[in-house]
């Protein structure tokens, strides 16, 4: 069977064509409440999960204040609410999500990462964070989505077989961005298995002295460790080699990076991009319609979220990008601008099944938008307005 059979997300830009021939509706609004909370998306469900377990723990509050004992001691080992009956709905649950859901979480595609399966405290923060948030409103209103049907189908209702051919294109659209996103939880489970091998390979290396701690192994390359195991290299001293690569490893974390590299004749060079002034309006592509008016919370910097998932409650989350991890935080907040990715993006196929007012494609946007600024987005438009500048003494 020819490759063109198969649904790409090539039926995407046929659907498109389709409304924008034929209707008189906006077509990329139009694509975008279509797409608003796409069913079988295994992106939602570790969310869906947290929430869960957040449940299980406002209806207990004997779990939540021993929960809350073990952020405040800093420890937290589930066999001791193992050991106790009225908690064995929440262990069964915890340990489920640990086993279908453990590799999820922010930064989930760095081996160093500590993910919620070697960092259990981690995952009780964040479901504590949750028993304040209120889900029912937290996948937004998909009534937009019927009526969008409703009109599309007054549009093209009348002429049955490309009514009948914009449903086929339209449901292959939404399959294949499923695979996409679906994928993306799959590979971070693969990595979780990767990660795992090497964690365990390290705790062996630590256990015969030879690096101070397990996650030094991220400071080694394969072949530093192959001549450490081998015995190829006698007096192979690997702490070294890790002092020295974390020493590179601080020299460099702070450089900025250009969004654009060539490689001429073996010359590695940055591409300059002359950046335009601002006007009064930031614009954007809108990928999950609405318009909110909030505070805006800025990202630069994903680790210092992993502290407190709670800070950008209820705030228009500003960002250069995120990534699958980014999940639990987006669900909590009231809008997402991010200043790299398209309508098919990552972004954008989370801020729709959530619900969330969405625009991608901002140039700029963590550098003309400070934390603390009040500003208007309307992603119908793709437009976003700063209302209140951030107070110098705020």
């Amino acid at each position: 069977m020819p490759s063109s059979w198969f649904p790409k997300i090539e039926d995407k830009r046929k659907h498109k064509k389709i409304l924008s021939k034929y209707t008189v509706l906006d077509a990329p609004q139009t694509f975008n409440d279509l797409l608003y909370g796409v069913s079988g998306m295994d992106s939602i469900l570790p969310l869906e999960s947290i929430i869960h377990l957040a449940k299980i723990v406002n209806e207990n509050e004997s779990l939540k204040q021993e929960l809350h004992f073990s952020i405040e001691n800093n420890h937290f080992e589930i066999l001791l609410f193992e050991q106790n009956k009225e908690f064995n709905s929440f262990v069964k649950h915890f340990k489920q999500h640990l086993e279908e859901f453990g590799d999820r979480g922010t930064n989930e595609l760095k081996l160093e990462t500590e993910t919620f399966r070697e960092n259990h405290l981690s995952l009780v923060k964040l479901i504590l964070d949750y028993t304040d948030i209120e889900t029912k409103q937290m996948f937004g209103d998909f009534s937009k989505r019927l009526e969008t049907e409703k009109k599309v189908k007054k549009e093209l209702g009348h002429k049955k077989h490309l009514y009948l051919l914009y449903k086929f294109f339209l449901k292959m659209a939404k399959r294949s961005i499923n695979y996409r996103e679906n994928f993306r939880l799959h590979r971070s489970r693969a990595y979780g298995v990767v990660r795992r091998m090497s964690n365990n390979l390290g705790k062996k290396i630590k256990a015969i002295g030879d690096i101070e701690h397990y996650s030094d192994i991220y400071f080694l390359e394969k072949a530093d460790v192959y001549n450490h195991y081998s015995g190829q290299k006698f007096n192979y001293d690997l702490k070294k080699l890790v002092y020295r690569n974390k020493e590179l490893f601080k020299r460099y974390q702070n450089e900025q990076t250009a969004a654009q590299y060539t490689i001429r004749q073996g010359v590695f060079q940055e591409v300059l991009v002359t950046e335009e002034a601002p006007g009064d309006v930031l614009r954007g592509t809108p990928c999950s319609s609405g318009e909110i008016q909030a505070e805006a919370f800025v990202i630069n910097d994903i680790n210092e979220i992993n502290k407190n998932t709670h800070m950008g409650k209820d705030k228009i989350l500003v960002a250069p990008m995120t990534d699958p991890g980014w999940v639990f935080l987006m669900a909590a907040s009231k809008g997402l601008i991010v200043e790299k990715g398209s309508v098919l993006s990552h972004t954008a196929i989370i801020g729709r099944e959530l619900g969330i007012p969405t625009i991608v494609g901002v140039k700029q946007a963590t550098k003309l938008i400070q934390t603390g600024d009040i500003i208007q987005l309307n992603a119908n438009k793709g437009e976003i307005r700063i209302i209140q500048k951030k107070s110098h003494n705020g």
